[in-house]
């Protein structure tokens, strides 16, 4: 198989579920968490699409945010019928397109920030390109048989900066996404025969946070995925240890796998 940043944290998480979900490929519940990201990274991603030589530079603060708020109404509507199966009621639906809105308001201001910076030394238009990343890049490497999308891939000044959307409630670089970028510099590294300057995360919910890509962080992304596939080898069951945890259940939610798995029995 080819594995992925995803299954190689399930592993992680849970050697169990990763036997039920990888191994035995048993069915997944859909989730109102991955159809609101799948949202996001469209917008984020048509938005770049914009023929910038049709925009002026008088008034694109007001372009740019009515595109951005557009396309977010054009997708939370060609999602509606997911959406309302996946959360029925509808002042939770209000209150999670509020939420998303003022991710996507979040991205923009950062974003709108930006380029002002970079007006002030290079032309509106230049400073929108440089500004235009690489979105949704897959990169296989087969060599360590792993795959990954990064969201977006930007050139910087000081080298290429790879950056991942979250629209978790997350606001720090924890272990687990620290694993996650690892890989996504790795395959970049891989791939190109570059290492990227650094990585990171742009928490929507607040704001973007990096961390610096060394030899060190390659050396850990490729000792975590060599552990990974070593303990994946077999599709004997009982080499997979259910982990219990509070992943398992929550107050509005179990694991996709809880009524099979029964972990605290």
């Amino acid at each position: 198989m080819l594995y992925s940043p995803s299954s190689i944290l399930t592993y992680k998480q849970c050697p169990r579920k990763f036997y039920y979900q990888y191994v035995e490929r048993l069915p997944t519940k859909k989730s109102f968490a991955l159809v609101r990201g799948s949202i996001v990274h469209s917008v984020i991603e048509s938005f770049f699409k914009i023929d910038i030589e049709k925009v002026s530079h008088q008034n694109y603060e007001l372009i740019f945010r009515t595109l951005v708020f557009d396309l977010f109404k054009q997708n939370w509507l060609k999602n509606i019928d997911q959406i309302q199966e996946l959360v029925p009621q509808q002042d939770l639906q209000d209150f999670y397109y509020s939420e998303t809105a003022q991710m996507l308001q979040n991205w923009y201001t950062s974003f709108i920030k930006k380029l002002q910076d970079k007006i002030i030394s290079m032309s509106f238009k230049e400073a929108f390109k440089s500004l235009t990343p690489l979105t949704e890049t897959r990169i296989i490497a087969d060599e360590i048989k792993v795959q990954g999308i990064i969201d977006a891939i930007l050139k910087t000044e000081k080298g290429i900066q790879l950056l991942d959307y979250k629209t978790s409630k997350k606001e720090e670089i924890d272990e687990e996404y620290k694993l996650q970028l690892a890989i996504y510099a790795l395959l970049y590294k891989l791939k190109f025969n570059e290492m990227p300057y650094e990585v990171g995360i742009h928490f929507l919910k607040s704001k973007e946070k990096f961390m610096p890509v060394d030899d060190s962080l390659l050396d850990f992304a490729k000792l975590e995925i060599n552990f990974v596939q070593e303990k994946t080898q077999t599709t004997e069951i009982k080499e997979y240890n259910k982990k219990p945890s509070p992943l398992c259940k929550w107050s509005n939610g179990e694991c996709d796998f809880y009524k099979i798995c029964r972990p605290f029995n």
